[in-house]
């Protein structure tokens, strides 16, 4: 019985709290999503997935004027910016209780840099997902 006490303690000891990972380095990264021609697109969200891992994704809620301002998640806390990398963007419009969300699939990936990134980030009907 002494032995299973001690065994517990062990594993429970082993088990304990470990330190969270560092918060990762990012970037500012802001922008505007518009229609070609410049018509901003109002409202909806917009994320930026990393080609390298598909798991790494920033995102962010796009403001009436188009504009933005990238995130991303830090076990549980938003951390403000993005990772440089390349990223497969997606655009979604708002939900308005009439017409259906339309989903934009940019043909390209963007980069966001070491620096601060100012994206513009231009979308048409040909890039709605089907």
């Amino acid at each position: 019985m002494r032995q299973c006490y001690l065994f517990a303690l062990i594993v429970f000891a082993g088990s304990g709290c470990s330190s969270p990972p560092p918060k990762p380095t990012t970037f500012p990264a802001i922008g505007k999503v518009q229609f070609t021609g410049g018509k901003p697109f109002v409202g909806g969200v917009i994320s930026f997935t990393s080609t390298a891992d598909p798991r790494l994704v920033m995102e962010a809620p796009i403001a009436d004027d188009g504009t933005f301002e990238l995130s991303m998640m830090h076990g549980d806390q938003r951390v403000n910016g993005a990772m440089d990398g390349k990223y497969n963007v997606m655009v979604s419009s708002k939900f308005d209780g009439r017409n259906a969300v339309k989903v934009y699939m940019l043909p390209q990936p963007y980069s966001i840099e070491q620096k601060s990134n100012e994206l513009v980030i231009n979308v048409d009907s040909s890039m709605v997902k089907k």
